[in-house]
């Protein structure tokens, strides 16, 4: 592997000895937050009964099975959906239909990709992406409603076609054998070529760093998209957890982060949180250090466990719902 070193913030990056920066603004945060805490106690209580047996990627849940598709189709479908996977919630909230049922958020966006390619409106080739028409993409993103945000998803359509066209051959698969195999130094590389997944944030004159989409999309290419030597990305122990709206919620119910009095009553009265705020940015922190912790308890009886695979756990668990759960903290964000 090249010895690539990068500069974040002040923070190095080396490919041969990497430290995930989010991880480290991370702990930075939980340790500095006013609005936020973690509850070791209950992080213990939630280790006795975690199953290790059960840990399965989110994407073999999905609504379709990518399985189906060649190994590019794969890959650009699952670069796709993490580019566009944000902002869900509403009134009314966002649905598609799609073999006769209903998907909102992420399993949403996957059936709509998904029904929009069986219809021949969507190709998974980056050469359509750069000028890709509106109404064409208003079709693909339209369910009850038109899709939350959308003039930011089709920017983004587009400019992934346009890196991808001009540096990569048009294919995400020669992009990939950019970053030597190696997770973090993709999830850099992502968060350099493309401005959407440049997730960070400034708290204190410090920069936290966050890459949810980006270390999303790592993790989903090694995991479902492997079989060629661009997609067999070592390292995936690197990647800190994914901090976006159902892990911190599920993190909350389980008593794992408890919030200040102020900030509570603004989540349960559905009061948005406003992106780069000092709350929101303690709530996204304060996932991704409350997952390190319970990874490093775990790794007492499962040595090989991994965040991602923790991850992945929680976020599954947040899909079971009931009419008295709290609702999430709302942010108008592309990042998550």
């Amino acid at each position: 592997m090249t010895n690539r070193i990068h500069s974040q913030a002040g923070y190095l990056i080396d490919a041969t000895n990497v430290n995930n920066p989010v991880i480290q603004t991370a702990d930075f945060v939980a340790a500095n937050s006013l609005f936020v805490r973690i509850n070791q106690r209950a992080i213990s209580d939630f280790c006795q009964k975690f199953d290790t047996n059960n840990l399965q990627p989110w994407l073999n849940f999905a609504p379709v099975d990518l399985l189906m598709l060649d190994s590019s189709a794969r890959l650009h479908f699952v670069l796709l959906m993490s580019s566009l996977s944000f902002r869900f919630w509403g009134k009314p909230k966002w649905t598609i239909e799609y073999n006769g049922r209903e998907y909102d958020g992420a399993w949403g966006l996957v059936a709509a990709l998904w029904k929009a390619f069986e219809a021949g409106i969507l190709a998974l080739d980056p050469k359509s992406w750069s000028d890709f028409e509106e109404q064409r993409a208003k079709t693909i993103l339209t369910g009850n409603i038109l899709i939350p945000r959308f003039a930011d998803r089709l920017m983004i359509i587009r400019q992934l076609g346009c890196v991808l066209g001009k540096d990569y051959k048009n294919s995400f698969e020669s992009f990939l054998e950019h970053s030597d195999g190696d997770a973090m130094q993709l999830v850099l590389t992502l968060a350099s070529e493309f401005p959407s997944f440049r997730d960070v944030s400034t708290l204190d004159d410090r920069t936290v760093f966050f890459y949810k989409r980006a270390q999303l999309l790592v993790a989903d290419i090694a995991r479902m998209c492997s079989g060629t030597n661009s997609t067999d990305i070592q390292g995936l122990s690197q990647l800190s957890a994914c901090a976006d709206y159902k892990l911190p919620w599920l993190l909350r119910k389980l008593d794992i982060l408890a919030y200040a009095n102020s900030l509570s009553e603004q989540i349960d009265k559905g009061i948005e949180i406003l992106p780069n705020s000092r709350e929101e940015i303690e709530i996204r922190a304060n996932t991704v250090w409350a997952v390190e912790l319970i990874k490093r308890n775990l790794r007492t009886r499962a040595p090989e466990i991994i965040t991602m695979q923790i991850n992945d756990y929680l976020w599954l668990q947040s899909q079971d719902k009931s009419s008295d759960d709290s609702p999430y903290h709302l942010t108008d964000t592309t990042f998550y």
